[in-house]
């Protein structure tokens, strides 16, 4: 499948000599790897508490951990800028993510209060019936997020075509590529072989495969 797709860089000062698409992937695939990472502690850890306290104090801060990193992927993300058709991409992504930044603190929210106790006027009834409905709303953005990963993909193919009139080159040079398919692997390692990944190594294979499997060239090899 040929992703085709119309670029207009608008870069903020720090990134007027570098290639813009190529960082934006990078920051997608970092900030991926990075609250995917941060949710496998938190697993490890919640396994690992002894009492009902502590698991709700590794829920407490695991939330904001994630919390934290999520509100600098969106600040990093906010930087980039595509004209159209792909204006949206970036919109898109930083409202899926502060989504996902909301459901965590409100998480957290509910953690916190079991953490403190029984207190007057504190439903702790409608509190507990809230986690479940957090948990699906988190899939639900985590399975939105899958896709994603073919949208950074086609900001990195070159809209010049090739003498066949077809778009077969990306805009970045191989060692670019390798990068990014390294940074990628060094996140999700042998997980992106598994047969039923969770969302976020989903879409990390995702992007490894239209990096790898689909048959671009790179910018500085023959057209």
């Amino acid at each position: 499948m040929v992703l085709a797709v119309s670029l207009v860089s608008v870069p903020s000062a720090p990134r007027a000599q570098t290639n813009q698409a190529y960082e934006f992937a990078a920051e997608y695939i970092r900030g991926l790897g990075e609250i995917e990472a941060l949710r496998i502690e938190s697993e490890k850890e919640e396994k690992e508490s002894r009492s009902d306290s502590a698991k709700m104090a590794t829920c407490v801060r695991a939330t904001e951990r994630i919390g934290l990193e999520i509100t600098s992927h969106i600040a990093i993300l906010s930087g980039f800028r595509f004209g159209p058709p792909f204006e949206k991409v970036v919109p898109l992504l930083v409202s899926l993510y502060e989504s996902k930044r909301d459901v965590h603190s409100r998480m957290g929210e509910i953690c916190s209060a079991f953490l403190r106790g029984l207190r007057p006027g504190v439903d702790f009834g409608q509190i507990a019936s809230d986690a479940p409905k957090l948990t699906a709303q988190l899939e639900h953005i985590d399975k939105t997020l899958l896709p994603a990963s073919a949208l950074v993909f086609s900001t990195l193919i070159d809209q010049r075509p090739d003498d066949q009139n077809h778009l077969s080159h990306l805009s970045i040079a191989a060692a670019e590529r390798d990068r990014l398919v390294a940074s990628l692997n060094s996140y999700f390692g042998n997980r992106l072989d598994e047969k039923n990944p969770n969302y976020a190594v989903g879409a990390a294979e995702l992007l490894r495969n239209y990096l790898t499997k689909k048959g671009y060239k790179c910018s500085d090899e023959p057209w």
